[in-house]
Protein backbone atom coordinates (compact mmCIF):
# COMPACT_ATOMS: atom_id res chain seq x y z
CA UNK A 1 0.00 0.00 0.00
CA UNK A 2 1.54 3.24 -0.96
CA UNK A 3 1.30 6.40 1.32
CA UNK A 4 -1.41 8.47 -0.13
CA UNK A 5 -3.50 5.58 -0.07
CA UNK A 6 -2.82 4.97 4.18
CA UNK A 7 -3.05 8.83 4.53
CA UNK A 8 -6.70 8.96 2.98
CA UNK A 9 -7.54 5.92 4.95
CA UNK A 10 -6.35 7.71 7.98
CA UNK A 11 -8.06 11.10 7.46
CA UNK A 12 -11.29 9.11 6.68
CA UNK A 13 -11.28 7.16 9.97
CA UNK A 14 -10.78 10.47 11.83
CA UNK A 15 -13.82 12.43 9.37
CA UNK A 16 -15.71 9.30 10.73
CA UNK A 17 -14.51 10.09 14.70
CA UNK A 18 -15.54 13.40 14.67
CA UNK A 19 -19.25 12.53 12.72
CA UNK A 20 -19.30 9.79 15.84
CA UNK A 21 -19.10 11.95 18.04
CA UNK A 22 -21.43 14.21 16.47
CA UNK A 23 -24.21 11.82 16.79
CA UNK A 24 -24.34 11.43 12.62
CA UNK A 25 -24.12 7.78 13.12
CA UNK A 26 -24.75 6.93 9.48
CA UNK A 27 -21.72 9.45 7.86
CA UNK A 28 -19.52 8.02 10.70
CA UNK A 29 -20.25 4.55 9.45
CA UNK A 30 -19.75 5.85 6.14
CA UNK A 31 -16.55 6.86 6.43
CA UNK A 32 -15.23 4.16 8.34
CA UNK A 33 -16.61 2.06 5.65
CA UNK A 34 -14.48 4.29 3.08
CA UNK A 35 -10.95 3.74 5.22
CA UNK A 36 -11.91 0.18 5.25
CA UNK A 37 -11.66 -0.18 1.42
CA UNK A 38 -9.21 1.71 1.83
CA UNK A 39 -7.05 -0.08 4.58
CA UNK A 40 -8.89 -3.44 5.44
CA UNK A 41 -9.05 -5.30 8.35
CA UNK A 42 -7.63 -2.31 10.67
CA UNK A 43 -8.62 -3.38 13.91
CA UNK A 44 -9.65 0.67 14.84
CA UNK A 45 -11.60 1.06 12.40
CA UNK A 46 -14.22 -1.81 12.75
CA UNK A 47 -14.52 -1.21 16.31
CA UNK A 48 -15.57 2.59 15.31
CA UNK A 49 -17.56 1.40 12.62
CA UNK A 50 -19.43 -1.67 14.83
CA UNK A 51 -19.43 1.74 17.54
CA UNK A 52 -21.76 3.49 14.99
CA UNK A 53 -23.78 1.19 13.83
CA UNK A 54 -24.66 0.20 17.55
CA UNK A 55 -25.45 3.70 17.93
CA UNK A 56 -27.30 3.93 15.14
CA UNK A 57 -29.33 0.36 15.93
CA UNK A 58 -27.59 -1.86 13.41
CA UNK A 59 -27.19 -4.42 16.07
CA UNK A 60 -26.61 -7.03 13.76
CA UNK A 61 -24.15 -5.14 10.99
CA UNK A 62 -22.53 -4.23 14.04
CA UNK A 63 -22.13 -7.50 15.40
CA UNK A 64 -20.19 -9.12 11.89
CA UNK A 65 -17.23 -6.01 12.45
CA UNK A 66 -16.55 -6.14 16.08
CA UNK A 67 -16.32 -9.79 15.99
CA UNK A 68 -13.88 -9.16 13.11
CA UNK A 69 -12.63 -6.63 14.86
CA UNK A 70 -11.54 -8.95 17.89
CA UNK A 71 -10.04 -11.17 15.57
CA UNK A 72 -7.62 -8.82 15.28
CA UNK A 73 -7.60 -7.75 19.36
CA UNK A 74 -8.92 -10.05 20.91
CA UNK A 75 -7.78 -7.73 24.23
CA UNK A 76 -9.40 -4.59 23.21
CA UNK A 77 -12.27 -3.90 25.93
CA UNK A 78 -14.00 -1.20 23.71
CA UNK A 79 -14.67 -3.52 21.19
CA UNK A 80 -16.07 -6.32 23.85
CA UNK A 81 -17.97 -3.56 25.41
CA UNK A 82 -19.88 -2.45 22.21
CA UNK A 83 -20.14 -6.36 21.32
CA UNK A 84 -22.27 -7.16 24.47
CA UNK A 85 -24.09 -3.18 23.35
CA UNK A 86 -24.91 -5.17 19.87
CA UNK A 87 -25.74 -8.65 21.17
CA UNK A 88 -28.28 -7.19 23.82
CA UNK A 89 -29.41 -4.96 20.65
CA UNK A 90 -30.70 -8.32 19.26
CA UNK A 91 -32.08 -9.53 22.48
CA UNK A 92 -29.20 -11.83 23.27
CA UNK A 93 -28.98 -10.84 26.91
CA UNK A 94 -27.06 -13.83 27.80
CA UNK A 95 -24.30 -13.75 25.72
CA UNK A 96 -24.28 -10.09 26.05
CA UNK A 97 -23.45 -10.34 29.85
CA UNK A 98 -20.44 -12.85 29.13
CA UNK A 99 -18.63 -9.75 27.23
CA UNK A 100 -19.34 -7.75 30.12
CA UNK A 101 -18.08 -10.25 32.53
CA UNK A 102 -14.90 -10.61 30.14
CA UNK A 103 -15.17 -6.61 30.20
CA UNK A 104 -15.02 -6.54 34.22
CA UNK A 105 -12.48 -9.40 34.82
CA UNK A 106 -9.73 -7.67 32.76
CA UNK A 107 -10.16 -4.10 33.98
CA UNK A 108 -7.80 -2.67 36.54
CA UNK A 109 -9.43 -1.73 39.24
Amino acid sequence: MDEATFERARALFFEGNALLQAGDWQAAAARFEASLALVPARASTLLNLGAARVAGGRHAEALAVLEEALEHAPADLDAWSYKAAALAGLGRHAEALACHDRVLASACW
